[in-house]
């Protein structure tokens, strides 16, 4: 699943981000993320669904296990 820029901001925003210039943001700890960094980060956030491409969890969660 491709990490779109409506993701990005979001994380930046959630977490308190300040723009530096270019792709490079600071957190409020003064530790500088480049934008490579914040998508693996929401890639990690969602492993199986981006693996698979769709709401893995979801459709987990509505199974019927039966012995």
């Amino acid at each position: 699943m491709k990490i779109t820029e409506k993701q990005i901001n979001k994380f930046v925003e959630d977490n308190d981000m300040v723009a530096l210039g270019g792709d490079m943001f600071e957190d409020a700890g003064g530790h500088v993320w480049h934008e490579a960094n914040i998508i693996d980060e929401i890639e990690r956030s969602q492993p199986l669904n981006n693996l698979f491409d769709f709401d893995v969890a979801g459709a987990l969660g509505k199974l019927t296990i039966m012995k």
